[in-house]
């Protein structure tokens, strides 16, 4: 999926600047769901065992210059700090991944909505 991102980044370098704030939404959108659907699933596996986690998941927007960017995880404190045990595994308990699924359960609208950004920014 990394190699994914890296092309998709790579084609976007000589984007026109007036489409960068649709750009931007796009990544928002997308993030805010991933979010969303990433504490949806970790609701459903961990249970009782960790009942903040789901809540620790946020996503943060950082942007410099053409770099847009979104990072999405849980708080990295309280039950945050649980994400290597449920993402990874270990060797007590098998993975409770949530981040992962939620990211590709979204790639495909991401890609829809970057369109519709580009095309509507070559408008402008």
């Amino acid at each position: 999926m990394n190699d994914e991102f890296a092309h998709l980044r790579a084609s976007l370098e000589h984007v026109p600047a007036k489409t960068m704030p649709l750009i931007r939404k796009a990544v928002e959108v997308t993030a805010r769901h991933v979010k969303d659907d990433a504490r949806a699933l970790a609701a459903a596996q961990v249970g009782k065992h960790a009942r903040q986690y789901p809540a620790a998941m946020e996503y943060e927007m950082k942007s410099s210059g053409d770099d847009i960017r979104a990072e999405i995880g849980p708080r990295p404190q309280g039950q945050g700090n649980l994400a290597p045990v449920f993402e990874t595994g270990n060797p007590f308990s098998g993975r409770k991944p949530a981040l992962e699924p939620a990211l590709e359960y979204n790639m495909d609208d991401f890609v829809t909505g970057l369109g519709k950004a580009l095309d509507d920014g070559m408008q402008l």
